[in-house]
């Protein structure tokens, strides 16, 4: 049943599942996020990517997740991945987008965050994640973990590229306001 928290076998089962026997991961991120609702009994799923980051949007359990939706940004007007686009902007950053989520009044238990990777880009995905945020809900953030330091340059490059997402993090208030 949607929004009902699974047994916690389940989640050792998952745990089992998502690291090899040296601890090393094995999981996606939707799994992560599927864990999340199912061991909390959370129903709204908020994607804020981009069409290059996220990718895992398909993957998240309807029947746990019944309210699921995305943010796109960075995104041309033409992009489809045949899967649905709730709000969506062409530039690098996803304010404008987010804004209107936020002036919906809509909330949301579990936020994945897969952001463009600049600075800028990631500390607006995260202010207004925690505006979007529903009381006792959980923000997940991809790559704020990066292994080698050449993945955390500035700017955007092609290929492998972590961008400045972990200090976005590192640096954002966790009190909501206004």
């Amino acid at each position: 049943m949607a929004g009902q928290s699974q047994d916690r076998g389940d989640l050792v089962t998952l745990s089992e599942r998502c690291f090899d026997r040296n601890r090393h991961p094995l999981c996606t991120k939707a799994d992560v996020v599927n864990a999340l609702g199912w061991a909390n009994g959370y129903s709204r799923y908020l994607e804020i990517a981009t069409p290059t980051t996220g990718g895992r949007f398909a993957a998240v359990c309807r029947r746990q997740f019944v309210h699921c939706r995305r943010v796109l940004y960075n995104a041309p007007a033409d992009f489809s991945d045949g899967l649905p686009v709730h709000h969506r902007e062409e530039g690098d950053e996803g304010a404008s987008c987010l804004q209107r989520v936020v002036a919906a009044g809509k909330r949301f238990d579990v936020i994945f965050i897969d952001s463009h990777h600049t600075y800028v880009a990631s500390s607006l995905d995260l202010h207004y994640a925690l505006r979007l945020l529903r009381p006792g809900g959980v923000i997940v953030v991809h790559d704020c973990n990066p292994p080698d330091p050449a993945l955390v340059c500035p700017e955007h490059r092609q290929g492998e590229w972590m961008g400045q997402t972990y200090l976005a993090l590192w640096s954002t208030p966790t009190g909501v306001s206004g």
